[in-house]
This record gives structure tokens, C-alpha cells and sequence, in this order.
């Protein structure tokens, strides 16, 4: 069975349905994109007429908008063998109709969703998964407790998050095959020697890292939030909150700028706000916790202006 997935690029949930996906189907191949890639990603293979040639076609782990899914609604051919697994809060609030091939989901009754939740549950209940195995459900509960921070806030397990500074530690392909591996052999989810210091090692990297970050950070006021802005390499984005949040800075958010991956992340450091209304000033959307928007959407200047330079902006102390 052939099988083409679009699902979030240098991203742990992302990812994880790509896990699923190699698991599960023989031929795979995996497009790895950002919310601004999708929809040109897809239309490209829509003109070439190559996404036809697929038995399967998932997109994962992306925010959605109405038009793109109109666009899919529209094309017999494509509808009946695309499906798409979403948990963002934004698609739930913009698209208002029922579509067969679409599941948006927020939470289940024992917490929040995840992409690779969503799409394991839909291996599961389409036979393409046994529901015995266990080791792919744990695989699956892991990814959703870090990508919801549930690891954190409802479980204090830091499993999930050992599995983040794996999958950090490795390029996406690696982290796929590895654990591939890891889940056709069974028996309970656990590391290896070898992964352990991987994960040790990528640890103190995160250290070294915040320590540094630490030293250049901005604090401006931004439509009467407190934020704290930081120019930041992608891969240490959540390490970097996740501290911030820990120490309990005096801010509302943190506003993490990734020139090397061209997206800028928002993350809450208290929990009275919501990081997907604030994103909308920078066309951005996501969750409540954690949001992101395209640097591509505003220039390089314009993001400058709107950080440090208009008259909503002020310094704090």
C-alpha cells in the first residue's frame, strides 16, 4: 500500500505520526512542512497529478483553513482517500462544517489531543494497528504527554521528555527508523544504553545552551503583555520556556525568534493567558500554551518594528 504523509517538519508530534506511518505501511513517503508549506506542498502534487498515484494520503499535525479544506471537498478523486488529523484550537474555531476525511479534535475525556493521538486512533480503529500492541500505544501516550505538556502538568513523568531529547538528538529519518525498530520488537517502551547517553548528552547541551540564552534576552511590554524575546535556534525553543516558566519570570509570554527555521514561537510563562490569541498580532495561531507564525509572513524588519520599535512597545523591568 502506498502512502503519502504531510505532517509537521522538526517537530516530536510531527514526527511521531511518521513513526506510525512507516510502523504500519510498507511505502511511506513523508513530506515534512510548516502551516505557510502545506497548502502549496499539496496543490503541487495535486497539479502534477502524482498525489492520485497514492493509495493513502495524510496530512498531520498542521493547522488547517477552510479554503484548503474546501479545496480537497471539491475533488472527487482526492476526498475519498485523503484524510486529515488536526488538534489545533484555530481549525476548530474556523471551520464550522463536518467533512468525512477530517477529524479535529481537542481533547479526549482523559486529556488533551495530540497529531499522532489522533492518527493512532484511526490505525486502530481501521484494523491497520493491533490494539494489543502496547508498545505502539505507549509510543503514542508519550508523544501526546510531551506535545501537550501533560508530562509536566498532570503526569510529572519525565519519560516524554527524555524521548524529546532523543528524538533532538538525531536527524528526523534516524529518529524514525530507530524507533520503527524500537516497535516491532514489543515488550515495553524503555532505552537503550546508548540512548541514554544520548539523551544525557543532548541534556547538557539544553544546559549549556539556557545558561547562554539567558544573557540576551529582551523585555519589552506588547500590547500590555509582559514578554521576553530571545533570538533562538528552533531545536531549543521549548527548553528555553520551559525554564523561564520554571523560574517563574515576570512575563506573560515568551516570544521566541528562530531565524534558522524561519518561525517565530510563542510560549505562555503563566497560565492566565492564551499564546494563540496573542500569535494573531503576528499572524500566527497554535494552542493555548504554545503557538508559532512563519517569519515569511512578516519581513525581517517589520518583525523588528513590531518587537522593539512601535508605540505598543515598552521596555519593563
Amino acid at each position: 500500500m502506498k502512502v503519502l504523509l504531510f505532517t509537521h517538519r522538526n517537530d516530536i508530534d510531527g514526527m511521531g505520526s511518521a513513526v506510525l506511518a512507516k510502523l504500519v505501511f510498507k511505502d511511506v513517503t513523508y513530506i515534512g512542512v510548516e502551516g505557510t508549506d502545506l497548502e502549496d506542498k499539496v496543490e503541487t502534487f495535486i497539479k502534477s497529478e502524482e498525489i492520485y498515484n497514492y493509495d493513502y494520503v495524510f496530512i498531520t499535525d498542521i493547522p488547517i483553513t477552510f479554503p484548503f479544506v474546501e479545496r480537497i471537498a471539491k475533488d472527487i478523486r482526492l476526498k475519498n482517500k485523503l484524510f486529515i488529523f488536526d488538534h489545533h484550537k484555530a481549525s476548530f474555531l474556523e471551520i464550522k462544517e463536518n467533512y468525512d476525511f477530517l477529524t479535529i479534535k481537542l481533547k479526549y475525556d482523559y486529556g488533551l489531543a495530540s497529531a499522532t493521538s489522533l492518527f493512532y486512533d484511526f490505525l486502530i480503529e481501521n484494523n491497520f494497528l493491533d490494539r494489543d500492541n502496547e508498545i505502539a500505544h505507549e509510543f503514542s501516550e508519550l508523544t501526546r504527554k510531551y506535545d501537550t505538556w501533560e508530562w509536566k502538568t498532570i503526569y510529572h513523568d519525565e519519560t516524554p521528555k527524555k524521548l524529546t531529547h532523543l528524538f533532538d538528538a538525531l536527524e528526523n529519518e534516524t529518529y524514525i527508523d530507530l524507533m520503527c525498530e524500537k516497535l516491532k520488537k514489543g515488550g515495553k517502551f524503555s532505552f537503550t544504553a546508548l540512548e541514554n547517553e544520548l539523551i544525557k548528552s543532548r541534556e547538557k547541551v539544553i544546559e549549556e545552551k539556557i545558561n547562554y540564552y539567558l544573557t540576551k534576552l529582551h523585555y519589552r511590554e506588547i500590547k500590555g503583555y509582559k514578554t521576553i524575546i530571545a533570538f533562538i535556534n528552533y531545536e531549543f525553543r521549548n527548553d528555553l520556556a520551559d525554564y523561564l516558566r520554571d523560574q517563574k519570570y515576570d512575563a506573560d509570554f515568551v516570544i521566541l525568534v528562530a531565524l534558522d527555521n524561519d518561525t517565530i514561537s510563542y510560549r505562555t510563562i503563566n497560565n492566565t493567558v492564551s499564546a494563540d490569541t496573542f500569535s494573531k498580532f503576528f499572524n500566527g495561531k497554535g494552542h493555548d500554551k504554545a503557538a508559532g507564525s512563519p517569519i515569511a509572513s512578516l519581513d525581517y524588519e517589520r518583525i523588528i518594528d513590531i518587537l522593539f520599535k512601535e508605540s505598543c512597545v515598552k521596555h519593563y523591568d
